[in-house]
């Protein structure tokens, strides 16, 4: 199997990545990814010890990737994913590739990747993959209460993807009739397009 740096693993040119960890550091390899190409591994660690790679983006972005992991159940041993570190998700345990979306707000943030032991067993391989990282710059549709209240009042999509779910807008003596695309209210939003 070939080694290969994070940018070739994940499948991104234009993201600078760090990686550490108590022990080991992650790596780009060719043995086992999502794509047949190669993914970013955890290297080799200890019990009660963390392997991490993060990366700063700027947003608003919509990030997302494949994931997998080989490890004791996930209450002891998982990978997980942070922005500016707090936990959006984490797998544990042995599971298949999966892939994993999240929307990022405006303004610079951290995305971090962290593989964690606990204080006894290993199971499994014992790490964590990332492959086919993407960064999306989103359509941005801003909500327009008109003197209420809609919470967030901006709202991310990925291009081609439906709006799905909107807040409902909230003022004190009026009825939410729903979102409308021009301020005459004469074509309702809808939810099943974008």
């Amino acid at each position: 199997h070939w080694k290969m740096n994070l940018k070739g693993a994940l499948n991104v040119a234009t993201v600078a990545f760090q990686s550490g960890g108590s022990a080991a550091a992650w790596f780009g390899q060719t043995s086992l990814s999502h794509d047949g190409e190669g993914a970013a591994q955890s290297g080799m660690i200890g019990h009660n010890q963390t392997c991490w790679m993060k990366a700063e983006i700027d947003g608003p972005c919509i990030v997302s990737f494949w994931w997998k992991v080989s490890s004791e159940n996930v209450m002891y041993d998982y990978l997980e994913f942070l922005v500016d570190d707090v936990r959006q998700a984490r797998i544990g345990g042995e599971t298949e590739w999966a892939q994993y979306t999240s929307v990022i707000g405006e303004g610079k943030h951290t995305i971090k990747w962290n593989y964690q032991k606990d204080g006894s067993q290993s199971k499994g391989m014992d790490c964590g993959w990332v492959d086919l990282l993407e960064l999306t710059t989103p359509c941005t549709i801003t909500l327009d209460a008109k003197g209420g209240d809609a919470v967030p009042s901006v709202v991310y999509r990925k291009q081609g993807d439906v709006c799905g779910d909107l807040p409902i807008a909230t003022r004190k003596g009026y009825t939410f009739k729903g979102w409308y695309t021009t301020g005459n209210y004469q074509e309702r939003m809808k939810t099943d397009s974008i």
